[in-house]
């Protein structure tokens, strides 16, 4: 209500950071009690960043009876389904974690560092475009302005398609980097590398879905609808259990599918592969939940993007293809010049790739026109350099 959202957004960052300390520096030397002690880190750091704004609000700590008034009540009513939806998540984590302990050592591992890698993005783009869209979509519709409200909902949408699906893409191109880079320290070996490369590869394709899922699940929460998100969060974290199952089984088995589906991902010769059924189910539930939320709420709204959605779906997807194309092709050249064996090769190798990427895929996107790139570079162009008046030596005669 506030609108802090840049502390909102970076709080779970931090957390994670705290956790990669734990595993790259502290697990090393303490063992499991390291990876622990990271998750305290990230914990305070989740706390601790968010206490300067919450002074600055004028908060304060003071003891006092609790009253129970109507409008609690309500709101409690209204919270229920959302604390229900965060538990059923933590359940299918709990019981994507247990499942993974039995595919082998390190199984679980790879899994979690690839997901925390994934919910970086995820974060700063998926979480902030949703908890900042939150506060006008429930204002507008307590209002009865449905047209305000569908607006700013196309609108964080397509700027929520706009930035996650090239950052899609650059994970998936640079996966190996990116692993290498910020994991690569201590026993994690180059197979440990590639399997939870394997493991982000498929987690990001579902990041676009994911964070369309934190607007359409705030969108339904601002039209009072709270029970909706909480039903097809169910029908999507059965998706993903039953789907774990049956591809952790489908992994130990032998086909040619499974064969080609593993030569694809570059892990066809590196054992534990059956940890990708993981990451593999949590894409496909996620990918169910968006599906069943935009059908539902269009059967609700009629409409919520229209021909400026598809016209900035198509800019990005053309935009973010060439990029990808450019990125992959740069990470070729760029192998031939530096020494992949240290880590400063790797580094140069994805980040130049990287950067040359993202000129293009800007480019491609102003030569388009991209109305979203064009209000972002107005926007930087008035932030930068912004306009000095021009002081003239007499005033100028009105007509």
């Amino acid at each position: 209500s506030f609108r802090r959202f840049y502390v909102y957004a970076l709080s779970p960052v931090l957390y994670n950071i705290g956790i990669i300390i734990g595993i790259i520096f502290l697990y090393p030397s303490f063992g499991l009690s390291g990876i622990v002690w990271g998750v305290v880190i990230g914990a305070l750091l989740h706390f601790l960043i968010q206490i300067p704004t919450v002074v600055s609000l004028g908060f304060s700590l003071r003891p006092k009876l609790p009253v129970i008034s109507s409008d609690i009540i309500k709101s409690l009513k209204l919270s229920a389904p959302r604390t229900l939806g965060l538990s059923i998540n933590q359940l299918v984590l709990s019981f994507i974690t247990a499942l993974g302990s039995t595919l082998g050592q390190g199984a679980v591992s790879v899994f979690n560092l690839a997901q925390n890698l994934q919910s970086v993005p995820l974060a700063i783009i998926g979480l902030s475009y949703s908890v900042s869209a939150f506060p006008t979509l429930a204002a507008s519709y307590v209002k009865n302005e449905v047209k305000v409200f569908l607006d700013h909902f196309s609108l964080a949408l397509r700027h929520i398609v706009f930035w996650s699906l090239p950052a899609t893409v650059l994970f998936i191109i640079l996966r190996a980097q990116i692993v290498r880079v910020i994991l690569g320290a201590g026993a994690f070996s180059w197979a440990d590398t590639r399997l939870t490369a394997a493991s982000l590869l498929l987690f990001s394709i579902s990041i676009v879905a994911q964070g369309l899922v934190m607007l359409f699940v705030r969108a339904f929460y601002a039209a009072g609808q709270t029970y909706r998100p909480l039903i097809i969060n169910v029908v999507s974290s059965l998706v993903s259990i039953f789907s774990a199952l049956w591809l952790t089984n489908f992994f130990r088995g032998q086909s040619l599918f499974k064969d080609w589906f593993l030569e694809v991902l570059k892990v066809a010769d590196v054992p534990g592969g059956g940890v990708l059924a993981l990451s593999a189910a949590i894409s496909l539930g996620s990918l169910v939940n968006v599906a069943l939320l935009a059908w539902y709420f269009k059967k609700n709204f009629m409409s919520f993007g229209g021909p400026k959605l598809r016209q900035s779906f198509r800019d990005s997807v053309l935009s973010s293809v060439i990029m990808g194309a450019v990125t992959y092709y740069a990470l070729k050249f760029f192998a031939l010049i530096f020494n992949l064996e240290t880590f400063v090769g790797i580094f140069l190798q994805g980040f130049l790739a990287g950067i040359l990427g993202i000129l293009v895929w800007a480019l491609v996107l102003y030569r388009i026109r991209n109305k979203e790139f064009a209000e972002i570079f107005s926007a930087f162009k008035r932030r930068i350099w912004k306009e000095v008046p021009v002081v003239t030596s007499e005033p100028e005669k009105l007509p």
